[in-house]
């Protein structure tokens, strides 16, 4: 997954191209972080944070990832 993030954050800045990269399933705290790293900035993580116990700390662990 995060190849093909590089490989779209390349051409967003080789081309100056105004997009958004947007991943969306199996994020979590650390293929959140991965994804971010890569290039991505949104992540949608609702299975990460609806199956839990504690919607708040699921939710604030992502926050501190950027």
């Amino acid at each position: 997954m995060t190849d093909k993030i590089v490989e779209l954050t390349q051409l967003k800045k080789r081309f100056n191209y105004d997009f958004d990269i947007e991943v969306d399933g199996g994020i979590n705290d650390k293929t959140g972080k991965s994804c971010l790293d890569a290039g991505a900035n949104i992540l949608v993580a609702g299975s990460y944070i609806f199956s839990a116990r504690n919607i708040t700390e699921q939710i604030n662990k992502l926050r501190v990832l950027n």
